[in-house]
C-alpha cells in the first residue's frame, strides 16, 4: 500500500472517530425526544432539524467536544418513559427531568453515563427498582428521585 492510500486511510479513520459520537447524540437526543414527546411541543420550538442539537432549550454541549453534557428540562409536560439510547450520551454530567411526568423504569443503560455527576428524577410516576447499574456512575454527587409506597421509585 503506497504512502497516500496508507495517509487516506488514517485521516478518514481519525474524521470518523470525530463525527461517529456527534451522529450518535443527535440520534439519542431525537429518539429521546421521539419517547418523551410523541412529537416536539410548542413550549420547545428549538428542538428541530433546522438547528444543531446544542443549541436546543434545555441542552449544554461540551465547548471543545461538542457532545451533550448537561439536560436541564425540568417542568416540562413531557410524559413517557426514557429510553436505552440514554446511555449512548456519555459526556452526560448532568440529567435534570424533574417534574415532567415520565413513567416507566429508569434504564439500566444509565450505568453507561460513568461522567454523570446530577441525576434528577424527582416528581414524575416512575416504578420499579433503582438500577444496579447507576453504581457504574462513581463521580454521581447528587441523585434525587422520588419513592412511591412498597419501596419502589
Amino acid at each position: 500500500m503506497n504512502f497516500f492510500m496508507m495517509f487516506l486511510l488514517c485521516f478518514a479513520s481519525q474524521l470518523m472517530a470525530y463525527f461517529m459520537p456527534m451522529a450518535t447524540i443527535a440520534l439519542s437526543l431525537n429518539s429521546k425526544t421521539d419517547k418523551l414527546t410523541n412529537g416536539v411541543p410548542d413550549y420547545l420550538p428549538s428542538w428541530n432539524e433546522s438547528l444543531h442539537f446544542c443549541e436546543w432549550e434545555g441542552i449544554t454541549c461540551g465547548r471543545r467536544h461538542m457532545r451533550v453534557s448537561a439536560l436541564h428540562l425540568e417542568n416540562q409536560t413531557f410524559g413517557g418513559t426514557l429510553g436505552s439510547s440514554l446511555g449512548n450520551l456519555t459526556f452526560l454530567r448532568m440529567l435534570n427531568l424533574s417534574n415532567v411526568n415520565l413513567h416507566g423504569e429508569i434504564p439500566t443503560q444509565v450505568g453507561l453515563l460513568k461522567r454523570l455527576r446530577v441525576l434528577d428524577l424527582v416528581n414524575n410516576n416512575l416504578q420499579g427498582e433503582i438500577p444496579i447499574e447507576l453504581t457504574n456512575c462513581t463521580n454521581i454527587k447528587v441523585i434525587r428521585l422520588s419513592v412511591l409506597t412498597h419501596g419502589c421509585l
